[in-house]
């Protein structure tokens, strides 16, 4: 969540969605 590299997978998360702008 908070790898820059993921946010475009993280941001899709509900848990980390919150984590990554």
């Amino acid at each position: 969540a908070k790898s820059i590299e993921l946010q475009e997978i993280e941001v899709w998360d509900g848990n980390t969605a919150s984590n990554t702008l």
